[in-house]
């Protein structure tokens, strides 16, 4: 039974039909969750490492707030390290509690579209129709690096921080004091968690000065611009003049102390404009291009320059309806104000990496974190456009085929995102895969180095160097190896079947003292090779395997157009080309620094590090006592 004073809240009285409409427009998020839950890994990734120094300093308890409110690169990432703060309390440092926050954050954005199409454009099956598209861009796993990189909190934030700003200020009932206020709290929150959060600011700025004079309870304009504009200045003013300089390692080859990269290239930037144009339309074109299995960076720009052209034509239709129907162009404004902010966003970053970013970096996923919501604008004025049609008695007779196109062209767009949703999932699974082969080498970052950064995802200085302090701190997933001896890892008794790994050939370099090994190792399913390969030695005086080395990947490289997808490993499209380069690895051994003890026994072993376990690979290799070497079964 339902008490008496409950019986007049909304959600209880809502039928399931709306229960279940509610959970259909969300789904992608559903599916999305299910995805990360598949492939989140217990590792950083490129700035990650870099907190280190900071969970360091909060364990020995000499944090300070000047800490947190560094500059990292060109942003002060307050929230974002407070988070990580929170994590290592309440769940051992697992970076997987802060892959879930992306989700969450993303979460929070969709409901904040959702509720915002909602309240301007009414609720209906049109406006339930655009929310889902809305959602399948949000939540597309082509943004697979914002979902499955720890460190994306600081990309997500800010976004769902400026989509709930601007609900929460166009709110009909509430006093203009309560909603300057929480706005603020959002604003302050988008600030410090990237330098996107700054252009929130002149987002709502403008959302309230041009808003039609509306009699309503508690509205006071200039009030709330006042009050906005004084809080703006405060936290920006600080945000660019308190001690805005390099503050942590990851910072574009600045130093610490000197100027921030924003501050230090933005004059090379301007100057070169045609390529900072270039760089800031690839930005808003990313959502277009990606919708197809093309190469998107020859086209991102054109599709950002039509962006562009689109946003300025939505604003032109706005403004010639502002005055004959204020309505219209009070619900049309927090769409202008989302997309314009989008639109600054872009230059922004086109101003602040450009000069120093090659121009196809400008189509990563990352970027579509935020060009994403700018065709939330164009679907906005859509739908307004055929309701203000729909009121006409001349478009009467053209409303049933108006529908028709309508429903086939909605329909055209969500089925459009199949293949950047299959495509996003195949590269969730590739960063899996290259996670996990991250955490099989950086357990050995103090004995061997490892691959280059594609595979662990910084540069093997850092890595070393950050490594033991995650270690010490109880955080680094798995631990690093004190000693060599394969016995601290357990093994499987019997080979791997010669389809899945072998050592296939053995090259000797007699005057140079070296042996090559070539060969390929897959675990389970061929889309899965090892994490790793380990080489071992023994003999009789020593019958228990060392490990010497790791071996590396001798697949294929990665093509310079996906790069922009995928840095860390190869791609799952070159198995037509290169069938081999997921499983191919080689290994050099120097034989001036093996035991002096003849014969020796060298053996290969895939590794699984989600098992922590070795499987020897056939045949076994003997270096006899002229250094003479042959395989045996």
């Amino acid at each position: 039974m339902i008490p008496a004073n409950l019986k007049n809240i909304s959600f209880v009285r809502l039928p399931w039909r709306t229960w279940l409409g509610w959970l259909a427009v969300f789904s992608p998020a559903w599916i999305l969750l299910w995805l990360i839950a598949d492939n989140a890994t217990n590792i950083p990734v490129w700035d990650g490492w870099e907190r280190a120094l900071l969970l360091e300093k909060w364990q020995a308890g000499t944090l300070t707030f000047a800490d947190l409110y560094a500059p990292h690169i060109d942003h002060r990432i307050l929230f974002p390290r407070l988070l990580s703060l929170f994590v290592a309390a309440v769940a051992d440092g697992d970076l997987r509690w802060e892959i879930g926050a992306n989700w969450l954050f993303g979460f929070a954005a969709g409901i904040g579209i959702w509720h915002l199409a909602r309240r301007t454009l009414g609720p209906g099956l049109w406006t339930g129709g655009i929310a889902f598209l809305a959602n399948l861009w949000i939540f597309s796993p082509l943004q697979y690096d914002n979902w499955l990189w720890p460190i994306q909190t600081a990309y997500l934030l800010p976004m769902t921080c400026m989509v709930w700003a601007l609900v929460t200020t166009t709110h009909p009932r509430w006093h203009w004091g309560l909603r300057c206020g929480i706005a603020a709290v959002l604003a302050i929150i988008g600030t410090h968690s990237f330098s996107h959060g700054l252009f929130l600011w002149p987002a709502v700025f403008f959302l309230v000065l041009l808003s039609p004079k509306i009699s309503t309870a508690g509205q006071k304009k200039w009030a709330f611009l006042g009050a906005w504009s004084a809080i703006a200045a405060i936290i920006v003013g600080c945000y660019f003049g308190v001690d805005y300089t390099v503050a942590t390692e990851y910072s574009y080859s600045q130093q610490k102390g000197e100027a921030t990269p924003m501050m230090a290239f933005w004059k090379e930037a301007v100057g070169e404009a045609g390529r900072m144009w270039e760089f800031f339309l690839g930005i808003l074109g990313g959502p277009y291009v990606r919708q197809f299995a093309v190469d998107p960076l020859p086209p991102s720009k054109w599709a950002g320059l039509g962006a562009l052209i689109a946003y300025a034509a939505c604003g032109v239709w706005a403004l010639l309806r502002a005055r004959r129907d204020p309505e219209t162009w009070s619900r049309i404004l927090p769409w202008l104000a989302l997309g314009g902010a989008v639109i600054a966003i872009a230059l922004g970053a086109s101003v602040g990496r450009s000069a120093i970013l090659a121009g196809a970096r400008a189509s990563v996923p990352r970027f579509l974190s935020v060009s994403l919501y700018l065709p939330f604008t164009f679907l906005a004025v859509i739908l307004l456009q055929w309701k203000a049609c729909a009121n006409r008695e001349c478009c009467q007779p053209l409303i049933p085929r108006l529908k028709t196109v309508g429903f086939v062209v909605l329909g055209m767009l969500v089925a459009l995102q199949a293949q950047p949703w299959i495509y996003g999932a195949n590269l969730m699974h590739i960063w899996r895969v290259s996670r996990l082969q991250a955490q099989a080498r950086i357990q050995f970052a103090e004995h061997f180095h490892p691959e280059p950064s594609r595979v662990i995802a910084y540069t093997y200085a850092e890595v070393k160097r950050f490594a033991p302090i995650y270690d010490k701190l109880g955080f680094l997933d798995p631990p690093l190896v004190e000693s060599l001896e394969l016995d601290q890892f357990s093994t499987a008794d019997k080979p791997l079947p010669e389809s899945k790994g072998t050592i296939d050939r053995v090259e000797s370099e007699t005057q140079q003292g070296q042996v090559e090994l070539f060969g390929h190792a897959l675990l389970r399913h061929p889309t899965r090779p090892a994490d790793a390969v380990f080489v071992t030695v023994e003999s009789k005086e020593s019958p228990e395997p060392i490990i010497i080395g790791l071996a590396d990947t001798d697949g294929t490289l990665l093509p310079t157009r996906y790069r922009i997808d995928l840095q860390f490993s190869v791609m799952a499209e070159l198995l037509e080309s290169d069938p081999g380069t997921w499983m191919r690895w080689r290994h050099a051994i120097d034989l001036a620094k093996l035991p002096e003890t003849r014969p020796l026994t060298i053996r290969v072993w895939a590794f699984d590090v989600t098992k922590r376990k070795a499987y020897p690979l056939k045949p076994r290799l003997i270096i006899e006592a002229n250094d003479a070497v042959s395989l045996v079964e």
